[in-house]
């Protein structure tokens, strides 16, 4: 959850919102991985867990649920970087050092994600589930603290700037 406080019913509220989702989803998506990588639970148990999850049920025709959370980041990022950082920018220029920082983190976080999506391509056939299945869970691991990381600092620094400001995002 959030450590950032928006004003109630504006953009600050909206984009704590989509990050609480995407903080929740990747606790479910983490707990499936870390399982199957320990030999905890079995692959058909952890699809059904991720068939299960909220995002799945909304979104169950564009694929496996990590490719659906990635792309869901993907194109969270895109709209930051092509609507919602410009905007911010006009409205306050002293935002340019972190709008700098927070778009190198896209760049950063859009490599884990080719990487995350590289692991599970090769989980398709492998001949050693379990090596596979940790190869995942240590690709899922180093997206989620960067991306975790990257929603405080991008909560922290644009919530405030955001309610100031009365930006539609």
């Amino acid at each position: 959850m959030s450590t950032v406080t928006p004003e109630p019913g504006g953009s600050g509220e909206l984009l704590v919102a989509i990050h609480d989702h995407l903080r929740h989803e990747l606790v479910e998506l983490r707990s499936a991985a870390a399982a199957l990588a320990q030999g905890r639970l079995p692959l058909g148990e952890v699809r059904e867990q991720v068939r299960d999850s909220q995002l799945r049920r909304t979104f169950a025709q564009l694929g496996a649920f990590c490719q659906m959370y990635c792309r869901f980041v993907h194109g969270h990022h895109g709209i930051e970087d092509a609507r919602m950082y410009p905007d911010l920018l006009a409205a306050d220029p002293s935002l340019q050092p972190v709008v700098d920082e927070l778009t190198a983190d896209h760049v950063r976080i859009g490599g884990l994600l080719r990487t995350l999506d590289d692991e599970l391509a090769r989980t398709h056939g492998a001949d050693d589930t379990v090596a596979a299945a940790q190869r995942v869970a240590v690709a899922l691991e180093a997206l989620a603290e960067a991306l975790v990381e990257h929603l405080r600092v991008e909560e922290e620094a644009l919530v405030p700037a955001l309610d100031r400001l009365r930006l539609l995002i």
